[in-house]
């Protein structure tokens, strides 16, 4: 009993080694960045944070393949409702983030508002 349970401990200690040092696989291209909404014209601390509730903003994306760019739309929610705006971003920089607009901030009536993002280039999932 002894010698089995050295023997399984021995296999589990090199099942463990092997899947400790396996390959890690880069991201794929494509649909994979994370968008956030930042109070004015200045960037938010921490810089991922995001300010849903704001006056004057902008879009700032990060996680972006390289040179990646699109599209985003801005639709009124309720129950305030009302009013669709578009735009375009990118190209996003070599860390994979790009923001609009690129410098200043945009501002919206008062209301509810829902964000959308696609992404166009360099992949279109």
């Amino acid at each position: 009993m002894r010698k089995s349970t050295g023997v399984l401990g021995l296999i589990a200690a090199l099942a463990l080694l092997f899947l400790a040092v396996s390959p890690a696989y880069a991201d794929p291209p494509g649909n994979n960045g994370d968008v956030k909404i930042h109070e004015g014209a200045g960037e938010s601390s921490p810089e991922q944070a995001n300010d849903p509730h704001v006056c004057t903003f902008h879009i700032h994306g990060f996680n972006f393949d390289g040179a990646a760019s699109g599209t985003w739309r801005i639709e009124g929610w309720p129950p305030t409702g009302g009013g669709t705006y578009n735009g375009t971003w990118g190209p996003a920089d070599a860390k994979g983030e790009w923001r609009d607009p690129k410098a200043g901030a945009m501002s919206l009536p008062p209301g509810h508002y829902k964000l959308f993002v696609w992404q166009k280039l360099p992949n279109d999932p």
